[in-house]
């Protein structure tokens, strides 16, 4: 097993600083558009506090969508963990009835790639009804369990906010309809910054402009800056 969720502590790894910086931002915005897969929210609250983010435990991948979406300001000094090569994963659900069939696809890629257990956290912005919740079809409704219930056989759901605090080698962040706005992406922050490895973004299909809005202009204004 690769690990399970823990508390967050500083890596142990050499800082790494992104290299070829505006290609990340480039890929993300293009997985932004064309992903396929494709509502409801609690009340996100709270701003992040931004500027007691200093350094980054996530790969640089991870850090960079952090920087974009959640409009990290100002940005990470440091980076702790190498690339891995892995791009941080953004697809749209259709609509409610889609959102839990994406999460299972999603699931079952993650597993395929070698990932189980608690190798493995589903972070909703819902305290009742999420995705995890309404996955009715073995084998993954057998397989999921809320954070609170979960053994080391089961994959843990929770709210983002059950989940502040704690870290996991892949995550997946579903029923996200809305990213921007302080209260937005305080909660977005959080998700996003909790995988160590993988992470999966389950978002719906109307909030897709705002995340390639999002996207292409936090990218003119980070391409800007390396130029």
């Amino acid at each position: 097993m690769r690990g399970r969720a823990t508390r967050a502590i500083a890596g142990t790894y050499s800082p790494t600083t992104p290299r070829g910086a505006p290609t990340y931002y480039a890929r993300l915005l293009e997985s932004a558009r064309t992903e396929s897969s494709s509502p409801a929210s609690e009340q996100w609250s709270a701003h992040p506090t931004h500027g007691t983010c200093r350094r980054s435990r996530n790969t640089p991948r991870i850090a960079t969508l952090v920087r974009l979406l959640a409009k990290l300001e100002p940005d990470y000094a440091r980076v702790l963990r190498p690339d891995d090569g892995v791009e941080p994963d953004i697809r749209f659900y259709r609509d409610e009835h889609d959102a839990p069939d994406a999460l299972v696809r999603a699931l079952d890629e993650l597993r395929r790639a070698g990932y189980r257990g608690q190798d493995i956290v589903v972070l909703s912005t819902r305290a009742a009804g999420s995705s995890a919740e309404r996955i009715t079809e073995p084998p993954w409704s057998d397989r999921l369990r809320r954070l609170s219930w979960s053994s080391d056989g089961h994959t843990p759901y929770s709210t983002i906010h059950a989940f502040k605090g704690l870290e996991a080698p892949a995550v997946i962040v579903t029923d996200v309809s809305e990213i921007s706005g302080p209260t937005a992406e305080a909660l977005f922050y959080v998700a996003v910054t909790r995988p160590t490895e993988r992470l999966v973004m389950l978002i719906a299909e109307a909030a897709r402009p705002v995340v390639v809005s999002t996207l292409l202009q936090q990218t003119r204004n980070r391409q800007a800056a390396h130029a």
